[in-house]
């Protein structure tokens, strides 16, 4: 176990030699769940409003994992070229049934090279990629609640104020008020258990572009 700023962070070693945080494990297997939750609904059951609601838990705890992945990661320019193969590879199935917007893992993406840019002092030129957002799915409220989460783990109350503001202004300037569900995640981000398992990397990361293509395979099988 050890502290960061007070943060109590909860470690386990793996076989290999690597270290894990517990609690992110969980919080994997419940962002992996929840989305697909969301997917099938939205392909499968349009009318069944209560699997879109569920599948609003999954994007605040992607940002969240995302956006604190950069203190886990060695090279943050292969942390940013892992995610923009995956937001490319997940294009064309995303694009089946979300035709005509780019999906959220290019935000992701954008997210970190516009972090850095914004440490680094450059911000005018962060503020330019980040409106590059405006083009992918939750448009620049992706943006900026990957940048709030970020501060989940230093400053929590800071964070939940900001989040709630955040998908209030989005539920109300987007007509979308079931967005408002995903405020269900946050207890889930901030006070979940830990998993005494460590999700296998491949799954975690490719498990976003090949769902898209399963799912329209199913879909494919069902009609025919």
């Amino acid at each position: 176990m050890a502290s960061e700023n007070g943060n109590v962070i909860r470690w386990n070693c793996t076989a290999d030699g690597k270290l894990i945080d517990n609690r992110r494990e969980f919080l994997k297997v419940v962002a992996l769940v929840t989305m697909l939750i969301d997917h099938i609904g939205m392909i499968f059951f349009p009318d069944v409003l209560a699997l879109r609601i569920i599948g609003r838990i999954a994007f605040p705890i992607y940002a969240y994992l995302v956006a604190t992945g950069l203190d886990w990661t060695g090279n943050k320019f292969l942390y940013f070229l892992r995610l923009a193969i995956i937001a490319v590879l997940a294009q064309y199935g995303f694009s089946l049934f979300v035709p005509g917007c780019f999906n959220i893992v290019f935000t992701f993406a954008l997210f970190v090279p516009a972090y850095w840019l914004w440490r680094s002092g450059h911000k005018a030129v962060a503020l330019l990629l980040a409106l590059a957002s405006c083009l992918v799915e939750y448009n620049l409220y992706g943006l900026l609640l990957v940048a709030v989460l970020r501060l989940a783990d230093r400053h929590k109350v800071r964070a939940m104020l900001l989040c709630l503001l955040l998908t209030a202004l989005y539920c109300v300037l987007a007509n979308n008020p079931v967005q408002a569900f995903s405020l269900l995640a946050l207890p889930v981000i901030f006070r979940g258990p830990c998993l005494n398992y460590q999700i296998p990397n491949w799954l975690w990361r490719w498990f976003y572009p090949v769902h898209f293509l399963i799912l329209m395979g199913v879909k494919l099988l069902c009609v025919h």
